[in-house]
């Protein structure tokens, strides 16, 4: 169970780091307000 528990908590993380390299790509291609 703990090693299910660890892949799952990893597959979550690695969503989460993919999810703000595409937040971060929008915010580079669309800058609104940034200085």
């Amino acid at each position: 169970f703990k090693l299910g528990y660890g892949a799952a908590l990893s597959m979550v993380l690695l969503v989460i780091l993919v999810a703000l390299s595409l937040v971060q790509l929008r915010l580079l291609r669309q800058p609104e307000g940034v200085d």
